[in-house]
């Protein structure tokens, strides 16, 4: 079963603006702590939804550095691009210079595995972790897919049991396309905190065997995650209907 507070929304926007003060509150925290904020997003509606709710982030966000959860191989233009979806329909509305957003090399996008590397590479280089300790990002910020998938980390797929790499390559995503790089739990469980988004009545089945899990069956990709601190889960209310 999941672990994690569960925060529960009337509405979309409530989330939104609620979700927005969680992770201003945490930047203001990590700058506080070490100087800068480091964020992971991932793709889908997450990115939208905290920009709704941009007003209401007051941080200083030209020390956040920004990484990305999982990321299709594919162009940063490109239409299935997880950057260009942060960037246009988020970042755009924050001041994060580029030199602080930390995309895949778009030169590496033929060779998932070597594009982990080196994006594993960047994590290390940018948040410490030379010395042999794993590196710690300040916030993941992740999504589910109906199928309980998060990041690009799937139902009984091999890279659930990944334990080495922070960073590791797809090259059979069953959701397309299926050439990806993805943090593993090994990365997440390093993280300082995981706040999930989800919302809409279509994740409320998915929700409910995510903290009612059938005995015997196993746990979710998402129902796996946990962090250093705290795994936060901020739903609306069609969206934990079931829970």
């Amino acid at each position: 079963m999941a672990s994690g507070e569960r925060k529960v929304f009337e509405s979309k926007a409530e989330l939104a603006d609620a979700l927005a003060v969680y992770v201003a509150a945490k930047s203001e925290a990590s700058i506080a702590d070490h100087g800068y904020f480091s964020v992971a997003f991932s793709g889908g509606s997450l990115p939208k939804l905290l920009a709704s709710g941009v007003d209401k982030i007051k941080t200083d966000t030209t020390k956040w550095k920004v990484f990305f959860a999982d990321e299709r191989c594919v162009a940063l233009d490109h239409d299935d691009s997880n950057f260009k979806a942060v960037q246009n329909d988020c970042l755009s509305k924050l001041n994060v210079g580029a030199e602080n957003v930390f995309a895949i090399d778009p030169a590496l996008i033929g060779d998932s595995d070597a594009a982990a590397e080196a994006y594993q590479k960047v994590l290390t280089e940018q948040l410490g972790g030379s010395d042999g300790e794993t590196p710690s990002i300040d916030l993941v910020l992740l999504g589910m897919g109906p199928d309980g998938h998060t990041c690009s980390l799937f139902p009984g797929h091999t890279l659930l049991d990944e334990r080495e790499r922070l960073v590791a390559g797809i090259k059979d995503s069953p959701k397309p396309p299926p050439s990806r790089i993805t943090l593993t739990y090994k990365a997440l469980e390093a993280s300082k905190d995981v706040a999930f988004v989800c919302a809409g009545e279509g994740k409320a089945d998915t929700l409910r065997a995510i903290f009612h899990p059938q005995e015997g069956e196993p746990l979710l990709p998402a129902a796996r995650v946990q962090a250093k601190n705290s795994v936060t889960w901020f739903m609306d209310k069609p969206a934990a209907a079931k829970i």
